[in-house]
This record gives C-alpha cells, structure tokens and sequence, in this order.
C-alpha cells in the first residue's frame, strides 16, 4: 500500500548516488473511525477505503447525524498517511405533522412511519382533487435536523 515517489533507479556518479525514491504511505479509512465520528464515505458504499497521497476523499453524515458545527472539512486529503475525520452529531428526529399535510392539501406517498430521522427522505403526494404546486424535488424532502420542508399543492378548478 506504499506508493513510490521518485525514481525507481538511483546510479552511483563519481562516487555520489543519485536521489533515492521514497516510499509514500497510503491512508485507510477505516470503518471503525467512521464510525466513531458518525460519517461515512459520500460517494462509495465500501467499508474501508485506501487512498493514495495526495488524493482527495469525501465523507458524509450516516443517516441520522447531522455536521457538528465544530468540524473540519468533510473533503479531506491524504498527507503522509493521515487525513483528519470530519465529525457528525445525532441530529434530531422529523415527526411528519398532519395539521401541516393538511394547510398543504399532501398526504404520505405510501403509509410510512410519521418520524423520519435526520437525513431520511420523505415521500409526498397531492390529495386527491390537488394538484402540485411546488417542483416535482420538493415532494421527496429530506428530514433536516428536526425540519421538514412541505410541498404544496392547490385545488384542481377543472
């Protein structure tokens, strides 16, 4: 899992050698130090990743978590080895309102569970008789830290 930098031939010139390569180690994301800092990779589902120096990787919040304010970025870059771990807290859970499906003329897209955590999407649909008002991407809100963001929907005149 090293990587060599520089030549892979050195020549002994008047008694001098030239520039030896060196060996440059790769950083392993592992799963255990995901998951202690509640992130997983953003674009891979693997467990465990090996990046070459240099190299960039992006992590993300597991569902349920939410970035801590405090953390550092969540694209991090393999320096000697080591890249430091963006961090994630618990966020706080959604409960899909019926008062609020109701001011939006929206009902669940399938009979879900009313709480959805941090991250999870939710899937809305218009009543019947309704049509969209919102954008098509705005009937699959993501729960965000407690929040939901409703579609709307209004009365079909026809």
């Amino acid at each position: 899992l090293y990587i060599l930098e520089g030549s892979q031939q050195i020549t002994c010139i008047n008694g001098q050698w030239t520039n030896p390569p060196v060996c440059l180690v790769a950083c392993t994301a592992a799963e255990e130090d995901m998951n202690n800092n509640n992130i997983e990779l953003k674009w891979r589902e693997e467990s465990k990743l090996y990046s070459r120096p240099g190299d960039f990787i992006e992590f993300d919040c597991k569902i349920g978590n939410v970035e801590d304010p405090a953390s550092s970025p969540f694209r991090v870059q393999c320096i000697n080895g080591t890249f430091k771990y963006p961090r994630c807290n618990p966020g706080r859970d959604c409960r899909v309102l019926e008062s609020e499906m109701d001011k939006n003329n929206i009902q669940l897209q399938w009979r879900m569970p009313h709480t959805y955590r941090s991250k999870e999407r939710i899937s809305f649909k218009c009543k019947w008789l309704y049509e969209p008002v919102s954008r098509p991407e705005k009937f699959k809100p993501r729960c965000l830290d407690g929040v939901i963001e409703y579609p709307q929907c209004a009365y079909r005149w026809k």
